[in-house]
């Protein structure tokens, strides 16, 4: 394997896009799932031949993320025949695959890197072990495995990948950002490197460089976990606007999250876009009947003025009275603001009888009976 590839190769063996996974699984037609994913590997190998690395990068991610949704057991056989072994075996454990069907494509692995000698194939064996232990939950043999490697002389970049994401599941985020460094340095635009270095950051409470990490990040990859994870930690700084964009970059990839939805209708909201938040809302509600989506619809509805939209909209939720009294809250409140004072009254009263005695709703509650005195 030349270093190009090996250095490539990292991509697939690292199970970057297992979070894009469940959305692409819940689709029926996994055969176009795996045509794509094997055009994608084709494209990619072309890309290295050329020394295209970017391209290769590119096509490998996109590739990976197909192969893993259409979970195609005569994929994974031709990865393993026409690609690199290695490769084959990375996609496997990073699909989740159950250690009895991981354990033979580890197994071939190592028996056709038993039949090598040269630096390359030693260090794929290693970083091979690596990610077959942290597979089977043998974290502290993973570690032991990869640290002895290094000894010996290994420092390959997927090998420092295996041992950064093993320190950030150990929660020890200073050695991660010192493995993950090693990869960045040798490939200065991989973008599940700079994500995960942004994750290490801010776990060692190095916020302003971990969200400069994540932004270089979605700079280079469109995939929509790097995004999210970008946008929530600006919402985490209350930094409304400025998380807009990586939002939208999820939506692009997948119109139909719902989290990236209520998320982006939420900076519109405290942004003050309110009837851009309520038409949000209700595209998540369409798509996953929250009560309480729908409810911040109502509200985002009230605060733009259109009660009587509202009003409409809290209509949807009766059903949900008992589960969510806000709802009952809200409804007296636009009443309220409809000069349908009979109604209004009529509607706290209800809202009383069923939020007065939880603990949540004490807020409300004492406003509930402000409203009701003479």
């Amino acid at each position: 394997m030349s270093k190009l590839n090996l250095a490539a190769a990292v991509i697939v063996l690292t199970g970057v896009a297992v979070a894009a996974v469940p959305s692409w699984r819940n689709q029926k037609d996994k055969a176009r799932l795996a045509e794509s994913a094997r055009a994608h590997f084709a494209d990619a190998e072309a890309a290295c031949t050329a020394h295209d690395f970017v391209g290769c990068t590119a096509h490998l991610e996109f590739g990976q993320t197909f192969a893993l949704g259409a979970m195609d057991a005569d994929l994974l056989e031709a990865l393993l025949a026409k690609f690199d072994y290695a490769r084959a075996l990375g996609l496997a454990s990073s699909a989740g695959l159950p250690s009895n069907e991981l354990r033979p494509l580890a197994e071939a692995a190592r028996r056709r890197l038993s039949k090598r000698s040269d630096p390359e194939s030693r260090q794929a064996a290693a970083a091979i072990d690596v990610c077959l232990l942290r597979s089977t939950g043998a974290d502290s043999a993973a570690r032991s495995r990869g640290e002895k490697a290094i000894s010996d002389g290994d420092d390959s970049v997927w090998l420092q990948w295996q041992l950064g994401s093993l320190a950030l599941t150990d929660r020890r985020p200073q050695d991660a950002i010192v493995a993950f460094g090693r990869v960045t340095k040798a490939m200065a635009d991989f973008a599940p490197a700079l994500h995960r270095t942004g994750v290490a950051l801010l776990a060692d409470d190095r916020r302003d460089e971990g969200i400069a990490m994540l932004q270089r990040a979605a700079v280079a990859s469109s995939e929509p976990e790097i995004h999210m994870d970008l946008a929530r930690t600006l919402l985490a700084g209350e930094k409304f606007a400025e998380a807009q964009a990586p939002l939208e970059a999820v939506l692009r990839a997948n119109r139909r999250s719902v989290e990236a939805m209520r998320l982006l209708a939420m900076t519109h909201y405290h942004l003050k876009g309110f009837d851009k938040a309520a038409e949000l809302y209700q595209s998540a509600w369409s798509i996953e009947s929250d009560p309480r989506t729908l409810l911040s619809a109502a509200i985002s509805q009230q605060s733009a003025g259109k009660n009587d939209a509202a009003l409409a909209t809290l209509g949807n939720l009766n059903s949900a009275l008992g589960a969510v009294p806000e709802i009952g809250f809200l409804k007296a409140r636009v009443l309220a603001d409809l000069g349908r004072t009979a109604e209004a009254r009529e509607a706290f009263v209800a809202y009383l009888q069923i939020a007065e005695n939880n603990p949540e709703e004490a807020t409300r509650v004492k406003a509930a009976r402000a409203a009701l005195k003479p």
